[in-house]
This record gives C-alpha cells, structure tokens and sequence, in this order.
C-alpha cells in the first residue's frame, strides 16, 4: 500500500471514529452539541483541504462554519475563539501528517501555510457573535 493510500484510509477511518465517539458523547452529554457540530465540521475540512486545489472553498467553510458556530454562542469571545480553534486546528494538523507520512499532495504539505486558516475562523466566528448581539439589541420605538 503506497503512503498516500494509507493516508488517505487512515484519514477516513479517523472520520468514522471520530463520528462514533461524537455519537457516544452526545448519548451522555446532549448540551454538547455545538461542540461537537463545530468539531466535526472542522474535521471534514482538515480532511478536505489536502484535497483540493481551490482553496477559497476551505476558506469559505471556515468562514461560513464559523459564523454559525458563534451565532449560536455568543457568551463571551472565549467561547467564539474556542469555536475558532476546533474548526481550524485540523488544517495545519492534516498538513502536519502529510508531511510526516511523506505524501504526494496537490501541492506539497505547508503545516505552517495552515496556521492561516485560523484566519478566516476567527473572522467568521467574530461575525456570527457580533450579528446574533446586534440582532437581540432592543430596537428603538419610532416616535410620532
């Protein structure tokens, strides 16, 4: 078996375990739903991003994922850069892997270009917070 076969399994048996394990959690802690949502949103595109050549997609799904992902909790930045983290965290990590299992990518394996993908996370995670606080501010009364 080549080196990006195995990759390529290993990867997608991580998905499947990381899936079962979520389901597992969710059983015992249902309130971890956003988490996990956010989590494995972030170890699809960490799974996608060797992948593909266009990588305004991936940045779009970090954006877009990570808008959703603060929308939905907006207590507190720490919680939208914990939500930033789970999505992005996979990229370099994924790069990381490659590099080490020497596999022939798309392009070749840049764990430290990956660090960038916070970029947009943290973009979009901020967005999501910043429109569900404005959207919940009181409007005010037109006077006649």
């Amino acid at each position: 078996m080549s080196s990006q076969t195995l990759w390529t399994v290993l990867n997608f048996n991580g998905l499947v375990l990381a899936f079962v394990l979520m389901m597992l959690a969710l059983w015992a802690r249902p309130h971890w739903w956003q988490a996990m949502l956010t989590l494995f949103a972030g170890l699809l595109i960490g799974f996608m991003e060797p992948r593909t050549e266009e990588i305004i997609f991936i940045v779009f799904l970090l954006f877009a994922f990570g808008f959703f992902a603060g929308f939905v909790q907006p207590r507190g930045a720490w919680r939208a850069l914990s939500a930033a983290i789970l999505l992005a965290i996979w990229v370099p990590l994924n790069e990381l892997f490659a590099l080490v299992m020497n596999v022939h990518l798309v392009e070749p394996p840049n764990p430290a270009a990956g660090l960038f993908a916070f970029v947009p996370a943290l973009l979009g995670t901020y967005l999501g917070v910043l429109i569900q606080r404005t959207s919940r501010a009181p409007r005010a009364e037109p006077t006649v």
